[in-house]
C-alpha cells in the first residue's frame, strides 16, 4: 500500500497540461503534454545548483509546476518510528502529538506522507 500512495503522491506533484513554451501547435492539435520528477541529491544541495538546475529547464522551455521539499532520514527502526511521528493516515484518527493529529485541519488534507521502505 505504501508505494500506491507513492504513485499518487508523485502523480498528483506531476500533473501538468501546458504546452512547453515555443512547443508548435499543428492544425490546432496540442503539443502532448509529459510531466517529470527532478530529484537533486544532497551533494547537488550542498553545491547549491539548484536554481542552475532550475534556470536550464526554464531555458529549454518547461514550466516549474511544483517545488517540493524530499527528506531521506536513516537510522535504527526509523521506518517505524517516522510513521508513528506522521500518524495515523486518517487525520480524524490521528493521535494528538502526531503531525497528522497536530497539523491537518480537516480530513484529507496531507502535509506529509512516509510511502516509501529504502534498504
Amino acid at each position: 500500500m505504501g508505494c500506491l500512495v507513492g504513485h499518487t503522491v508523485l502523480r498528483a506533484l506531476l500533473c501538468g497540461s501546458s504546452r512547453p513554451a515555443g512547443a508548435p501547435s499543428y492544425g490546432g492539435l496540442s503539443w502532448p503534454s509529459e510531466s517529470t520528477l527532478v530529484a537533486m541529491k544532497p551533494n547537488g544541495v550542498q553545491q547549491r545548483l539548484m536554481w542552475t538546475v532550475i534556470y536550464n529547464f526554464e531555458g529549454q522551455g518547461f514550466k516549474l509546476v511544483g517545488m517540493q521539499m524530499l527528506q531521506v532520514w536513516k537510522g535504527h527502526d526509523v521506518v517505524h518510528i517516522s510513521r508513528t511521528m506522521i500518524g495515523h493516515i486518517d487525520s480524524n484518527e490521528a493521535a494528538p502529538g502526531t503531525i497528522r493529529g497536530d497539523f491537518t485541519a480537516y480530513r484529507g488534507e496531507f502535509h506529509i506522507t512516509s510511502p516509501f521502505l529504502f534498504k
